[in-house]
Formats: C-alpha cells, structure tokens, sequence
C-alpha cells in the first residue's frame, strides 16, 4: 500500500509513506452481491459486500484481531479488540450525514484505551448503533457502566442522555499529553442530562449524581448539577466556556450541605478534625480547565463556612483542617505553655464556627473565621498556602469563663511573660479576680503544616486590680509591660 493515505482515524490510519501488505479477495457472482474479503498486515481484516444493482458498496465490516464477520445490513460496523481508540478523532464520522459516501453505523469494540477530549478509559466494552437521529450504546468497564443516547447531529437542539450505574475516576489523572486540539470542547457538545447510581472521583463517592446542561454561545451552561454524599448533600450550576485563544474556563457556585462534618469529610476521603458538626459551605469558584479539571490551588473565588454543635478533635486534624489552620490543639498548647487540659483534653467544642474564605494564586486567606465554643473563641486570620503548604496567619484566643468553667493554668511564655493563673469562677472571685474580664492572647502561626512554628505576639489582660498572685507563679507586676494589643 505504499502511495496510499487513509482518511480514518487510529487504528486504520495510514501515511502516504508508509509501506503495508494487504490481501484482497473477490468473489463475484452474476445474481448476487459481490462479495470481497480482505486483511491488512494479518492484523485487520475486512469483509464488504457490492451491491448488483448499485455497483456501490452496500454493507461492511472492519474488524480487528479475528475474522469472526457479524455484517450490518446496511453502512460500516467496525468490530474487535483494538489496543487504543479516540473517539475525538472518530466524531466526524459517527456523525456523518446520510449523503456521505459510506455512513458508520455500528461499533461493536473492547478497547484497551479509549480517549475522550483529554480522559483516558482503560479495557472497555464499547457497543453503539446508529438509527435515523441518535447513537444508542452501552458502556462497561471497570470505570463506567451503563447506557447513552447521543444526537447524530450535535446542532440539532437533541438532547444527550445516559444513565450509568457507576463512573469511578479513582486515581489521580495523569497529566495529559495530548494535544490541546484533542481536549474536549464544550462548544461542540449538545445538551446533556446524565445519571449515576454511583459516582466517586478519587476518593469522594457520592450518590445519585444528576447533571443537566445546555449549549451556549461560548460552550455550556450548567443548569444542575446535584447529589448526595455521606451525610452531605450538594448541589452547582455554573457555566463551561472556552474564550476567543482557546483557553477553556469553568464557573460553578456551589452548595454543600452537611449534617455531620466528620462522616461528611470521610465520604469525600479526607481525615476529620471534627466530630458532629452540622452546616454549610457555599462558594463560587472559577479555574483555568475544564469542569473535571478541578484543582483547588488553581481556584480563584470565595467560600462561606457555616457550622454548628461539634468538636474539634485534640488530635491530627488532617488536610482539611490544616488547610484553614485548624492546627493540632495539643501541639498550641505545648508551645505556647498554655495548660488546655480540662477544656481540650477531649477536643474543643464549638458551638459555632462561621467565616469568609478567599481562594487566590494557590493561597486561602481568611479576616474572619471565627470558631464559638463554651470554653474558648478563636479567632483565624491570615493565609495558608494550598500548594506550598504552609501558614502566615494570627491567631486570636479568648477563654470564656462564664457558667462556672475552670480556666486552668493560663501562662504565656516567651518574652512577654506570665499573665497570671485563673483556678476557677469561685476561687477567682474569692482572691478579687473579675471573671467577665476575660485574658485575650494573640500568637503568630508560621511555617509548613507539618512543623508549624507558633509564638505569642501580644495579650488582653484582665485590669490590674483583679490580676491575682498564685503561689507557684511571679506576679504579673514582676514581668515587663507588653502593649495591650499588637495587631498582625
């Protein structure tokens, strides 16, 4: 075959260059249809009917690996096993139109790799048939499995549907090395409603998951996109477009609703820093990809957090704490020589947590957040790096006292001295300790989420009358002055 160039797409694709053997044989009969057989390099095999009346090709198959012929009644079927198949490539010819030279009409395929736009499906079965108007299919693999209906003629207002009992995208993608021509193009895509029993994206799994869509001038608009977690509910719209270079950009506002944050963070396979803890976060994120592109250092927008009634665990609090400073409580009181036992030795209750979140160039920052508990308030502000992870953040304490809790052993090293010690409501007032006075202690967090370097940098100390002397403990008096408060 060499001097000769294929029009299709891999597997068949050939260059003029390029030098194969094929074997034809013909078979023609006065009565009948002209039968021909042929086999490319013993690899790809073919078997074509010509019609007696037409002298034109009337039905063919092309097959990869085996010569076991199931021929359509009409058009192309291509059948086998094929090592790797785009379907971004295959898309003109599947949507090819009745007055096109030979019309694809059935794919019966197990692939190895299958692409679509810039994902890669590993060892599907793959079986679609085309009718007047639509493609009807199925697809199983141990990604996806379930059932499609897809326009012939993406442009004509027809709806895409399908319905999937699982799409599993378990691992983390691998960055693409297709080009940008090959990436899927919201533009050229109908309007979808799809459906999924069961849907997990690296380690979050949800549950009947619910995605409508429609064209837009610049590519797509996301009407819903909704499902359930564990214990969680959220739901999105936004828009999917590409501008006038070709960069494709997503925008989704976001609701997510929790009736317990720790079940909730283990469904979307995060570690939990929280016990109970009923809420919601909203957000409205925008990124430089696609909608399934999504990377939280390349997230542009802001976050509300709202929570009530849980616990913030004494212990690790993993990723998702680190990430807005929810630091390891046991490791602030160490180095800040502050004695949390009896309030945090079991975790700190909250009784409220609210705050702004701003997503910037792989950085979360905060002015606000603001965690409410019987014992304590904190108070979160600064930055967190996403991508470098790491603290620059101020860190506000305010123990509450009121309702007969002990405040025990409250000393600030470092440089700024002692403040004092309150052993209690009872035994305050009886040494002239004004409970509703509280002490506010301020302190840097800087550093990596793993080794974070936590230092006082300023306190609120109840007036001097009521600062009591404490056996054990050098007066307040003896230390040197600090301002009364040093902003960050």
């Amino acid at each position: 075959l060499y001097g000769v160039t294929t029009l299709l797409p891999e597997p068949f694709q050939k260059e003029f260059d390029e030098t194969k053997e094929i074997n034809i044989q013909t078979n023609h009969q006065k009565d009948s249809d002209s039968k021909i057989v042929a086999d490319l390099e013993n690899q790809i095999f073919l078997q074509a009917f010509i019609g007696q009346d037409t002298n034109k090709l009337s039905r063919m198959e092309l097959r990869m690996g085996d010569e076991q012929f199931n021929l359509p009644s009409d058009g192309l079927k291509i059948s086998g096993r094929v090592k790797s198949l785009n379907i971004t490539d295959w898309k003109e010819l599947m949507q090819s139109e009745k007055d096109k030279v030979f019309e694809l009409k059935e794919i019966d395929v197990y692939v190895n790799n299958i692409t679509l736009g810039n994902l890669e499906l590993e060892n599907v079965d793959f079986r679609a048939t085309k009718n007047t108007s639509f493609w009807n299919g199925a697809i199983n693999s141990s990604i996806a499995k379930g059932n499609f209906e897809y326009p012939v003629d993406s442009n004509s207002g027809s709806v895409a549907t399908a319905n999937f009992d699982y799409l599993r995208f378990k691992s983390k993608q691998k960055k693409s090395t297709l080009p940008k021509s090959t990436y899927l193009d919201p533009r050229t895509l109908p309007a979808l409603v799809v459906n999924a029993k069961q849907f997990e994206y690296r380690d979050a799994v949800f549950n009947d998951v619910s995605l409508k869509t429609k064209p837009s001038t610049k590519g797509m608009t996301i009407d819903s996109l909704q499902g359930n977690g564990k214990d969680l509910q959220i739901t999105a719209n936004g828009i999917w477009e590409v501008d006038s270079t070709n960069l494709q950009n997503t925008n989704l506002a976001i609701n997510l609703y929790s009736q317990n944050m720790q079940n909730s963070s283990h469904g979307l396979g995060y570690d939990s820093a929280v016990t109970g803890g009923e809420g919601s976060i909203t957000a409205n994120f925008s990124w430089p990809r696609a909608p399934y592109q999504f990377s939280l250092a390349s997230v542009s927008g802001n976050a509300k957090l709202r929570f009530k009634e849980g616990t913030i665990s004494s212990v690790d609090p993993g990723n998702a704490g680190r990430l807005i400073g929810l630091v390891n409580l046991s490791e602030i009181t160490r180095r800040l020589s502050l004695d949390f036992t009896d309030f945090f030795s079991k975790g700190y209750a909250f009784e409220k947590i609210r705050g702004d979140l701003q997503f910037k160039d792989a950085n979360l920052t905060t002015e606000n957040l603001k965690i409410k508990g019987p014992s304590a308030d904190l108070l979160i502000q600064g930055r967190t790096g996403i991508e470098t992870k790491d603290y620059d953040q101020v860190i506000t304490v305010t123990p509450r006292v009121s309702g007969g809790l002990p405040w025990i052993g409250l000393a600030v090293g470092g440089p700024l001295g002692a403040v004092g010690v309150i052993v209690g409501e009872k035994i305050a007032k009886s040494i002239g300790v004004d409970v509703n006075k509280v002490i506010e202690v301020k302190y840097s967090l800087k550093g990596s989420w793993d080794e974070p370097l936590i230092e006082p940098i300023s306190q609120k100390v109840a007036d001097k009358q009521s600062s009591p002397t404490v056996q054990g403990q050098p007066s307040p008096d003896s230390y040197p002055k600090a301002s009364p408060e040093v902003s960050p």
